[in-house]
């Protein structure tokens, strides 16, 4: 019996079987590569809005309440919680380490100006300086050999003065003023004779034994400084000086060389021994260039 003619011959069934299978294996590599690069169908619906296919396994869950794990962990480098109050800084703050007052440093400045100058003083004190915008001007220190920091302090401080300003302590905070405004700053009060040896301008408060404030305030105004303020309070018989210390010094030397008491005429009698009356009455109208007074 003859083969039909649209049949296929027994020999060719095998490579029939294995051409399809190369077909299905192909288009199962394409349908896996297309979904890995554009994802299942659900993740694109769900990015589109549309509902999900009945049928089509639900989504799984996603970490991090709905946003994945990498954006997740991105989110949280992004977005952290304030440090609780009182706890320690993160970024540790560089404290620059105090200099001893014994220690030698150099204090050489040309024409520097006097922000340059304060900033150095505030490293080497270890001084926290409050500076105004009025705070302007060079200064020159010339030392040809090393000083130590409370030397160096001194000599910024007289330099200062000369610019026209002086330091008023506040707490723990140094305020730089200018010496035209001293006067209404809180500067330190001393009394009497007590009188520190600093060209910084302090308070003083000088009592009068003889001479009334009256008499000798003229004579203060002028020995005082430019920017001094001298303030005679007549009750008491007092003078309230307010100037560099080191000037206040001079002044108070003159002051108690004034406050002194007038001279008093007193009687005495002085008996003679070896000359007349006579004589020695003659000898005093010369000396004295006055008659003697009859009785």
């Amino acid at each position: 019996m003859s083969t039909p003619m649209n049949s296929p011959s027994r020999s060719s069934l095998p490579r029939m079987a294995l051409t399809g299978m190369r077909t299905f294996a192909i288009l199962g590599v394409t349908a896996l590569l297309a979904t890995a690069l554009t994802g299942p169908a659900w993740a694109q619906d769900e990015k589109e809005g549309k509902p999900p296919v009945a049928g089509q396994p639900p989504p799984p869950p996603q970490q991090g309440g709905g946003m994945s794990a990498s954006r997740g962990a991105e989110a949280d480098k992004a977005v952290k919680p304030p440090p609780e109050a009182g706890a320690p800084s993160a970024v540790a703050t560089k404290k620059v380490p105090c200099v001893e007052p014994s220690t030698k440093v150099t204090i050489d400045f040309v024409d520097a100006p006097l922000m340059d100058v304060a900033k150095y003083m505030a490293e080497i004190t270890c001084r926290n300086f409050i500076l105004g915008e009025e705070l302007k001007g060079q200064v020159t220190i010339i030392s040809h050999q090393q000083v130590s920091v409370a030397e160096a302090y001194e000599a910024f401080l007289s330099s200062l003065e000369v610019a026209g300003f002086t330091t008023v302590t506040v707490g723990g905070n140094t305020k730089i003023v200018a010496t035209s405004k001293a006067s209404n700053a809180p500067l330190r009060v001393y009394e009497g004779d007590n009188i520190p040896g600093t060209d910084n301008f302090v308070t003083q408060i000088i009592e009068l034994d003889n001479v009334t404030v009256a008499d000798i305030s003229t004579v203060v105004k002028e020995l005082s400084g430019p920017s001094a303020k001298v303030i005679a309070y007549a009750p008491t018989n007092t003078l309230i000086l307010t100037d560099a210390a080191f000037n206040i010094r001079r002044v108070y030397r003159i002051i108690k060389q004034m406050d002194v008491a007038a001279p008093r005429s007193h009687i005495e009698v002085i008996p003679i021994r070896f000359a007349t009356a006579a004589e020695v009455e003659r000898v005093l109208e010369e000396i004295y260039g006055v008659a003697a007074a009859t009785p």
